[in-house]
């Protein structure tokens, strides 16, 4: 990783210097000690070594909260907007975002403010069947408003090029994919209170091309949303153009 601050070596480096400094000084001192040069060095050794592991650990979690991004984790995030954050301070051009939500609501919400500009965003959301849209005008309507918002962040320049599909399906999980190095991921938990209705209640994760295998998720996260998007999108012309 570029710019990478390697406190392993500087804790090895600052080590050896102390050892050097006290072998130098050591024959001043010789006659006040009883025990050879020998046993001192390897008593010395062994503390090197336990201090060198005890501040490596300590200089990774302090890294850690520096810029968590960096780390190789999957990680958790206390709430949607705290994962945004975090990645858009990272990324102000994005050259495709994927969304696949319920609503995309929530989503919509937090790239407006951050003036952040997307080349090509794909972006999939749910068109209630007609039956439930006849029960749930309301929410029918809020997905239309949430649609037309999705195009006024195209004419105000944020983005380039704006794809929309709707599926229609009550999902229990959204991804955000932020070109191909960082993933929002997050499940939905059903409403109580109204069968057909799901909201966010868990933490999302932020998955990065650093975590081990990161690079491999966020792909296969990319190939199902890019045939998902291609067929839902061959449903919709063809129910446009039997209307």
């Amino acid at each position: 990783m570029k710019n990478k601050i390697n406190y392993e070596q500087i804790v090895e480096i600052a080590s050896y210097g102390i050892l050097i400094a006290i072998v130098v000084f050591w024959n001043f001192f010789s006659n006040l000690f009883p025990i050879k040069l020998e046993q001192v060095i390897s008593i010395l050794i062994g503390l090197i070594a336990a201090t060198n592991i005890a501040w490596t650990r300590k200089f990774n979690k302090m890294e850690k909260k520096i810029d968590p991004l960096k780390t190789s984790e999957m990680l958790v995030y206390p709430d949607l907007q705290s994962a945004f954050n975090a990645i858009l301070s990272k990324k102000k051009r994005i050259k495709t975002l994927r969304t696949y939500s319920n609503s995309s609501n929530i989503i919509q919400t937090f790239i407006r403010p951050n003036n952040i500009i997307i080349d090509h965003c794909k972006v999939m959301f749910r068109n209630l069947p007609p039956q439930e849209e006849a029960e749930n005008k309301r929410y029918a309507l809020e997905l239309e408003n949430i649609l037309q918002r999705w195009r006024n962040l195209e004419k105000a320049g944020q983005i380039k090029k704006l794809e929309i599909v709707r599926h229609r399906y009550l999902l229990t999980e959204y991804q955000v994919i932020f070109d191909d190095d960082y993933m929002i991921l997050g499940i939905y938990h059903p409403e109580p209170s109204d069968p057909s209705s799901v909201v966010i209640k868990s933490s999302p994760l932020v998955i990065t091309t650093e975590l081990k295998e990161g690079k491999k998720i966020i792909q296969t996260y990319i190939e199902r949303f890019d045939a998902m998007f291609k067929e839902e999108g061959k449903k919709q012309r063809l129910q446009g153009a039997s209307k």
